[in-house]
């Protein structure tokens, strides 16, 4: 599909935001975007337009708008290695409370 989309580029022109980041992605992915001086000057206009596309997805273990979550996954620069599960374990031995640190949790 990919190089579907480079064809597309050079040839029709890409019409959606989707293909512009497909095709950034793709770049950076094989390497492309160190091939020539316009494929780095595009990956870099696409990330600059869309970096959310381009952001790192939050780890399962991680909830939107938990003061702990967000407090731990800032402290450790978008690494959540060592933290607790937000979400407590079903064979809890603790209460099942959130970010639990007992044994079967954590």
């Amino acid at each position: 599909m990919s190089i579907d989309l480079i064809i597309k580029a050079e040839t029709e022109g890409l019409e959606t935001e989707e293909e512009v980041v497909e095709l950034a992605k793709f770049y950076i992915d094989t390497g492309l975007v160190n091939s020539t001086g316009s494929n780095q000057r595009f990956v870099a206009s696409v990330v600059e337009t869309f970096p959310e596309a381009f952001q790192a997805p939050k780890p399962k273990r991680y909830h939107d708008g938990c003061s702990y979550c967000d407090r731990e996954y800032a402290k450790n620069g978008d690494k959540l290695t060592m933290m607790p599960s937000h979400d407590a374990s079903s064979r809890c031995e603790s209460g099942g409370h959130n970010h639990c640190t007992c044994d079967t949790c954590f």
